[in-house]
């Protein structure tokens, strides 16, 4: 009879254990991963001078980081704009330094960013790269996207034809916040309760 209770016990308290790994999985994985898998669906080019080519003449597609990174073949060589956040540094893409790699982040989700080759008089204009403790500098971008690019054997990039300036970066030094204690807390909460279940139950059944 002993075991039988014991037996009782133990296979309560795998099932709370299992209820509160299941929590965390959805709070901490599910959820994300949901919400970085969101697809987008980019718009068509607008080719505004009707000789089936983007050009510099033409309305560019305003459109997101979020929707480059899900764009599909068809969207080769579009003629684009889009705004984002400079991040990490700047890499020198021909010999002579006269252009070079910009990486561009969204500043809605931080798992979106599209690397872009501009002039470096353009890329003169960043002030900040963003990077821990830094917000880097707002770029407005127009130029062609490449899904495959030919030049870049096959990359996904963005050619730009021209850079504008929307915002300065800045230093965000770190500061104290309550909410990243939140999600703990909680757990921490739950865990206090099944434990207390699993306790009581525990001297229900001796």
């Amino acid at each position: 009879m002993k075991a039988l209770k014991n037996n009782k016990i133990w296979l309560i308290a795998a099932v709370l254990v299992v209820i509160l790994a299941a929590l965390a999985v959805v709070v901490f994985v599910v959820i994300p991963q949901a919400e970085s898998n969101r697809q987008l669906d980019p718009v068509p080019a607008v080719d505004g001078d009707g000789d089936g080519e983007a050009d510099p003449e033409d309305l560019p597609v305003v459109i997101t980081i979020e929707e480059l990174n899900t764009a599909n073949a068809s969207f080769d060589g579009a003629y684009v704009e889009f705004t984002g956040e400079v991040i990490g540094d700047r890499i020198i893409e021909n010999i002579d330094g006269s252009r070079v790699w910009i990486m561009l982040n969204s500043q809605r989700d931080a798992n979106a960013s599209i690397a872009v080759v501009m002039s470096s008089a353009d890329a003169d204009m960043i002030d900040t790269f963003g990077a821990y403790g830094k917000t880097g500098t707002t770029l407005r971008v127009r130029g062609y996207f490449f899904v495959a690019c030919p030049e870049h054997a096959g990359g996904f990039d963005v050619h730009a034809a021209s850079v504008d300036v929307l915002a300065p970066g800045s230093s965000n030094p770190d500061e104290f916040d309550i909410n990243a204690f939140i999600p703990g807390a909680i757990f921490l909460g739950v865990g206090i309760l099944l434990l207390a279940l699993f306790i009581y139950i525990r001297e229900r059944l001796r």
